[in-house]
């Protein structure tokens, strides 16, 4: 799956980027913090819970858009419907 990393703006300890997908659009910000230890931890404020890190800002780009992948993936099981409820898919 490719991907194109946006620009970065850097806000003090933070730094914001947008992550493209380029099969389906879909624009999110992660956040970048540079960890006590080293490395960097990198979130996306609109999806709770994503959270991963990296030893650099690319590591944790990286890691990150697998960690979204990984969050937005389906999971058939997690669908517990009455049987007159339609299922739909959508395309961001």
């Amino acid at each position: 799956m490719g991907s194109t990393l946006g620009r970065f703006k850097n806000s003090g300890k933070h730094e914001f980027c947008s992550i493209e997908r380029k099969e389906r659009k879909m624009r999110l910000k992660v956040v970048l913090e540079a960890s006590d230890e080293g490395g960097y931890t990198v979130y996306v404020p609109s999806l709770p819970g994503c959270i991963s890190e990296g030893e650099t800002v690319e590591e944790a780009l990286r890691n990150i858009q697998e960690a979204i992948e990984l969050y937005l993936e389906p999971v058939e099981d997690d669908l517990i419907l009455d049987e007159t409820a339609l299922v739909r898919e959508i395309e961001l």
